[in-house]
């Protein structure tokens, strides 16, 4: 990996610590609209995927499709992962349960994914893939 490749992963990885940054301050003041935005803009700007389309994805071809007909890369996959569970995250809160569900299990065919092809692993991942199984009663 060249220089300015780790300097892009470097940025990215900087950006996705800013938003989550944002979201979290934006949860606790229970602007759950403003989340719903952030998340949008983010993928938008970070991935160039938008977030109406990975709601119009089946979880069962989600992976498949973002990586085949997108061409999104197993770092971008970790980003939308990673908003995709703070999303879901919010519809706990919001008592939405079945919205929650749909985008936990999204992010964790992701996570499932990057665990099984990545040449990375992550406590983190894991532990999300743990508790969105143990709030569905999975495994």
């Amino acid at each position: 990996m060249e220089i300015r490749d780790n300097d892009y992963l470097m940025r990215q990885l900087k950006e996705l610590v800013r938003v989550l940054t944002i979201i979290q301050g934006l949860r606790k003041k229970g602007k759950y609209e403003e989340v719903e935005q952030v998340i949008a803009v983010s993928l938008q700007s970070m991935i160039g995927i938008e977030l109406s389309e990975l709601d119009a994805l089946s979880t069962d071809h989600l992976t498949d499709h973002l990586i085949q007909q997108e061409g999104i890369s197993n770092e971008a996959l970790k980003i939308i992962a990673e908003l995709l569970f703070e999303r879901g995250d919010m519809y706990w809160e919001m008592e939405e349960k079945l919205k929650a569900q749909e985008n936990f299990n999204k992010s964790k065919q992701i996570y499932e994914h990057i665990v099984e092809h990545g040449r990375a692993y992550s406590l983190d991942w894991n532990s999300k893939i743990s508790h969105i199984k143990n709030l569905f009663g999975e495994d």
